[in-house]
Parts: C-alpha cells; structure tokens; sequence
C-alpha cells in the first residue's frame, strides 16, 4: 500500500500570513479551523483533486471561511467556526463527511489514528502556548490543528499543523512537525466547550474531532518500516559528541560534550529529527543510537564530525 500523504507546505497553511497587509480577510478574520479543515480534506483526497467538486482547489482557509455559514443560514464573517460548520461546507462544497466525534475517549481517537485517519483536533491552547511549540506567547484560547498521524513508540503525533505555528518571529515554533501525545492529550482537554466568560472544560482524557477517511498504510505499520530502516551515524576522528538530556515532551533540556577519539567509527541510530531546546530558543538534529558505546542516548548529527548515512 502507499504511505499515508503528506501535503507539501505552503504559505496558505498559515493563518497569520498577511493577505494586502492585514490579518483579517475580506469574509472574516483568518481561523484555525478553516485552515485545519483544509489540510483534512486534502488528506482525505492524498491532495488529488475529485471530479465534480465546487470548492476552491487546492482548498484553502481563506475559501472556507468565504462560505461557511451560521445555523440561521447567514455567512459568517465573526469570530471561530466550530466542527459541525466545516462539517456542512466539506459536504456541499467538496463531496466530503467529515466524521465529527464530540467528547470522544483520547484513547480511541489515537486508535483511529493510527488506522490510517487524519482529523481536524479542537483544544485550548494555553498548554501548548507555554510549551516548546507555541506559536504564539499571548494566545490561550480555544485553537483548531490538523494531526496526520501517530508514533507510539516515540510518543508523538506526527505530521501535525499547526496554523499559528509559522516561525514568523524568534522564538515562536515553525511547524509542521511532531508534537507529544502527553501535550495534545491535555490541550484537547482542556477544550472551553462552556462560554468565553464562564470557562468549562470539555475534560481530561476526552477530544472533539473530525476525522478522514482511513488512507494509505496506517501510521503504526509506517513507524515499524522506519524502526527496521535505521541509519549509520558516523563518528570521525575527533568528532564532538553532543549528548542530550530530554524532557519527558521530548525536548533538550540539557547537554554534555565528549570527544571522539583518534580511530573512525559507526554506531546504528534511528533517522534523524530536528528536536527544539525546552525553552525554544533554538534546536538539534538529533538521532538515538541503538548499539555501541553510546547505545541508548540521543546524539546530535551532521555537525562536529558526527554524520549520517543509509544502513
């Protein structure tokens, strides 16, 4: 079977790119739900465009939110869209149901995941606004991000995006990228499903999604592929070694240089991840080594006379 698609990145994944200088568009200000949704449908599609369909190809936030309407049948051009909105514009406009699951068992949403599913994940945002992949230091409300798919073992979503994540200054995560099962399972419930003045949360182990359908070869038999395609990292004469300490989300929280010594060497790894420090302010190809004298630690690689080649 093919590999579950991933869609190229473009500038219209983000939703604070400026369109003519501004941040709100002509049919109302740029939404997270309008982008995720359209990286639902194109994973949904493996980004071939269907016959007979009458939304804007490739889709895109900006046309979403052109058409989405409130339940009186009204355009609507004011704050957020919720699922059961995307819901009827992926229907009319796209020949697409989006299967909408409302206070579902986290548990079972990683399942389906794994199954081979992308989804449309609500959550509130100020967990990851005080994380390493905050795309923003000031917002903390309810957010909408796009997951592609899970790693288990390594506990992370991966293929996740994020539309406010565009590095658009130092110190604000530029997606898309891997993201911790642990965060997404917080700010997902953490979800305000009571009013912008009286704050409820939708609870802890529970998620509102809309799902795909199930695509290419499911997650969990890519992640077993990429465990069994380990790769050779190179230790030249002399090479600085960078070991990292990690969080338990996944990020450098420290380090310890040794130097190799005067004999080239090689040691199996895992295929290299770029891993941001915790306090974001900058990041490390990194790859675990698997055997050898370093087997279990995460090493930086291509720097300092540490490379990486195909086992």
């Amino acid at each position: 079977m093919a590999a579950i698609y991933v869609e190229p990145v473009a500038p219209d994944f983000w939703q604070l790119a400026k369109n003519h200088g501004t941040y709100i568009d002509q049919w109302g200000p740029k939404d997270c739900t309008t982008h995720s949704m359209a990286r639902t449908i194109m994973r949904h599609y493996e980004g071939q465009k269907p016959a007979g369909i009458t939304g804007a190809w490739p889709p895109n936030g900006e046309f979403i939110r052109s058409v989405t309407r409130n339940r009186d049948g009204t355009l609507d051009r004011e704050g957020g869209n919720n699922l059961g909105q995307m819901a009827a514009v992926g229907k009319e406009f796209y020949g697409f149901s989006l299967g909408v699951r409302q206070g579902m068992p986290f548990s079972s949403f990683v399942t389906m995941i794994e199954a081979g599913r992308g989804a449309l994940v609500q959550l509130w945002y100020e967990p990851i606004r005080v994380s390493p992949f905050r795309g923003s230091e000031t917002f903390f409300d309810n957010h909408a991000i796009f997951v592609s798919g899970v790693d288990r073992a390594a506990g992370v979503f991966t293929g996740v995006v994020d539309p406010l994540a565009d590095g658009r200054r130092t110190g604000l995560f530029h997606g898309p990228a891997s993201y911790p099962i642990a965060l997404i399972r917080e700010a997902a419930g953490r979800l305000n499903v009571g009013t912008p003045t009286n704050y409820r949360a939708l609870g802890a182990g529970l998620i509102n999604a809309g799902f795909t359908q199930a695509t290419g070869t499911p997650p969990g038999a890519l992640v077993a592929a990429a465990a069994a395609a380990e790769v050779e990292v190179h230790f030249a004469p002399g090479a600085i070694v960078r070991k990292y300490r990690l969080s338990d989300a996944g990020c450098i929280t420290s380090f310890a240089d040794e130097t190799w010594g005067p004999l080239p060497s090689m040691a199996p790894g895992t295929p290299p991840v770029s891993r941001p420090t915790c306090n974001g302010l900058s990041s490390g190809t990194t790859s675990r080594i698997t055997a050898g004298v370093f087997a279990g630690r995460t090493i930086r690689v291509q720097r300092d006379g540490v490379t990486v080649g195909q086992a």
